[in-house]
């Protein structure tokens, strides 16, 4: 009996959790993508501005943190080695000329998650132009976006 009650609750667990991922979202959607798509201008803003304080908040910081980078070879794994790598690039000589040329949100049902789907173009001083696509993915910290974790891959010339 305890096993097939054990069993019984184990499925209806796990109904639970496929039914709130699957099912129609608790959130205004379009509020939320709206909220995700400043968080990404507030990045970009706080970027053009070398402003690394504005900047990191914007961040989920600590160990779980990743980016990865193909182009650059990079693979940034926490919050320490983010800032290690970024703080310089953010506040260096350097100007960045920044263009988001797509920004596709989706949201999670729960409102607690959402994935950017992006073409995200750069230039760097001397006037080379950097072709990205991304993955950025969004968490809800205290109730606010945060970037999370990021994939990029650098289109060959």
């Amino acid at each position: 009996m305890k096993v097939v009650t054990w069993s019984l609750m184990c499925r209806f667990a796990a109904l639970l959790i496929v039914c709130s991922a699957c099912g129609e979202p608790r959130v205004d959607v379009a509020e939320e993508k709206a909220a995700v798509r400043a968080v990404w201008d507030e990045v970009n803003a706080a970027l053009l501005a070398k402003d690394w304080d504005r900047y990191a908040q914007l961040f989920v910081h600590g160990p779980d943190f990743q980016m990865v980078q193909p182009g650059h070879r990079d693979w940034i794994a926490g919050w320490d080695d983010f800032k290690t790598t970024y703080e310089p690039l953010v506040t260096g000589e350097g100007q960045w000329d920044l263009q988001t040329n797509r920004f596709d949100v989706r949201i999670s049902p729960l409102g607690d998650a959402a994935w950017a789907m992006l073409e995200f173009v750069y230039s760097v001083e001397g006037g080379t132009e950097i072709v990205n696509w991304e993955l950025v993915v969004f968490m809800k910290v205290e109730g606010l976006w945060r970037v999370a974790s990021a994939i990029a891959a650098q289109l060959p010339d």
